[in-house]
């Protein structure tokens, strides 16, 4: 039997956002497993408070670009 085109585009849109959500969860689990989780989610907060405006919540950028140097710098150098 031949498959309409609405259902495909229906399973493939399924497809997509089974991965979608499933790759925002290794995302989410990568976050909260960082050293710099809570600054990031400080910088977060600030976003949703003033509707995604980066200019509003620059100390949080600052802060958050702070903690990756640190951490950065404390992570050992892998040669290749």
């Amino acid at each position: 039997m031949r498959r309409g085109i609405e259902e495909v585009m229906t399973s493939k849109s399924s497809v997509s956002a089974s991965e979608s959500l499933e790759e925002e969860r290794d995302v989410e689990d990568m976050i909260d497993s960082s050293i710099c989780a809570q600054v990031y989610r400080k910088l977060e907060d600030c976003l949703a408070d003033n509707d995604r405006n980066w200019s509003a919540c620059q100390e949080q950028v600052k802060a958050l670009k702070e903690c990756y140097k640190k951490t950065t710098l404390r992570s050992p150098k892998v040669d290749k």
